[in-house]
């Protein structure tokens, strides 16, 4: 149920568990097995959906598509957070950041602006995350280091510049 997902996550950051309707925790409860293999993806270096030679116009990420799986990386961070598994919530918003970088490689500019703004999601989460009673500093200083790690993910500009010309040149 995306619109309860939707009416879960309408304020950015990670909602209170105990907040949490019971629609979207029966939607996430449902979504667990496709929610592991999604985050088992994330751990690849590298997200490629297709090839920019490949790429037609409509062929870019709609973002009513990776918006369900940032809403339930973001419940499943709150529920971890509410259990008092920080490091677990971690690995969560861990695989949020990558997939941000997923989305944005290496397809034509709508897909670095669909991958922006899952960043950002990531980013408001990230924030409670910290703050949050359970997360330690080794834990925040190990988290750091995953998201200097990442900027290695980050495509250069010049490959997001010929997926664009690619897609609109066929």
């Amino acid at each position: 149920d995306d619109n309860a997902l939707g009416v879960a996550l309408k304020e950015n950051g990670v909602p209170v568990w105990a907040t949490v309707s019971p629609a979207a925790r029966h939607s996430l409860e449902l979504s667990q097995t496709a929610l592991m293999e999604w985050k088992r993806g994330t751990a690849c270096t590298q997200g490629v959906r297709i090839q920019p030679a490949d790429l037609d116009w409509m062929n870019y990420i709609g973002v009513q598509d990776s918006q369900t799986w940032v809403r339930l990386a973001i419940l499943q961070t709150s529920r971890c957070l509410d259990e008092g598994r920080s490091e677990e919530a971690w690995q969560w918003l861990n695989a949020l950041f990558r997939f941000s970088r997923h989305c944005s490689n290496p397809g034509p500019m709508i897909d670095r602006l669909v991958g922006t703004s899952i960043h950002y999601r990531a980013s408001r989460a990230a924030i409670d995350w910290a703050v949050h009673e359970s997360a330690t500093t080794d834990l925040i200083e190990a988290a750091l280091t995953d998201l200097r790690g990442m900027f290695r993910l980050t495509v250069q500009n010049s490959v997001i510049l010929k997926s664009d010309y690619l897609a609109t040149t066929r």
